[in-house]
């Protein structure tokens, strides 16, 4: 949106340095943004990336500019579920079942949700685990629930939330019995797995195996580089999974250049042996 009124170039070199997670960079991203943008917008936006600004600054500030006082989690939650940003909204849901809050219970059962998938999902689990009644297809993740399992994932490292959570939004749920195989060698590479639970043994044929155990992704390399697979994945413990589907993985990446640009950096990881 600030490339809209402000120079693309100039603000897609500070994004790309707040982003990198190297002090100094953000540190130069800022400093660029101060020159390009106007006083005030800077300083909505400086309490918000500064990491020189504590956490009680930013809050007291958060306090003035929004002009609230949360004296309470319910109160604060409440504002977060009616803020009309459904990704917050999605996640102060989540949050009240996290914490309990059954005072809320009434209100998310009210809430307006249309046809937002993601809204009504999380918000028959959160009612269910408040009590409020049995949310069909229970025992199966939200689509929050799986954003937390990809955050966990080494591999995914470089992915922002708002990415994980169209590529959680993709993913399905498989089990797998202690000796089956999710996938063998030189079979079609159309599928990324995010181990849940359990363990697998990938191998080469006559090689050694490598046990990997929770949150290891399988599968990536090869359906990114369109190869079969080089190796089987083998459950040695009763395991579960998230599989992702390669041709809805490409569409995400179509319209998500944030998840192509945290692969490639993975990618770039795993070339210099990091």
């Amino acid at each position: 949106m600030l490339a809209l009124s402000y120079p693309p170039h100039d603000i897609h070199n500070a994004y790309v340095g707040l982003t990198s997670g190297r002090r100094h960079l953000r540190a130069n991203a800022l400093e660029v943004l101060e020159h390009l943008l106007q006083p005030e917008l800077y300083r909505w936006l400086a309490y918000v990336l500064d990491d020189d600004i504590g956490l009680a600054q930013k809050l007291e500030f958060a306090r003035q500019l929004c002009r609230i006082s949360e004296g309470s989690r319910s109160q604060a939650v409440r504002t977060l579920i009616h803020s009309g940003d459904r990704w917050l909204a999605a996640c102060a849901i989540y949050t009240v079942g996290e914490l309990g809050l059954d005072e809320l219970r009434q209100e998310i059962r009210n809430l307006e949700v249309g046809n937002d998938s993601l809204l009504q999902e999380t918000r028959q689990r959160v009612l269910s685990c408040l009590g409020a009644g049995v949310a069909e297809g229970d025992g199966m993740l939200t689509v929050l629930e799986k954003v937390d399992i990809l955050q966990k994932a080494p591999a995914l490292l470089d992915v922002p939330t708002e990415s994980l959570a169209r590529v959680a939004a993709i993913c399905a749920e498989a089990s797998y019995a202690a000796g089956q195989a999710l996938y063998r060698e030189n079979e079609a590479a159309d599928r990324i797995f995010v181990l849940l639970d359990g363990e697998v043994a990938i191998a080469r044929q006559g090689g050694r195996a490598l046990k990997l155990g929770p949150y290891n992704v399988l599968g990536a390399l090869a359906m990114l580089a369109g190869t079969s697979q080089s190796e089987s994945a083998l459950a040695t413990l009763p395991s579960r999974a998230l599989l992702i589907d390669q041709q809805d993985f490409y569409d995400v990446m179509a319209g998500d250049f944030n998840l192509t640009q945290g692969l490639l950096r993975m990618l770039a990881r795993k070339a210099a042996g990091t």
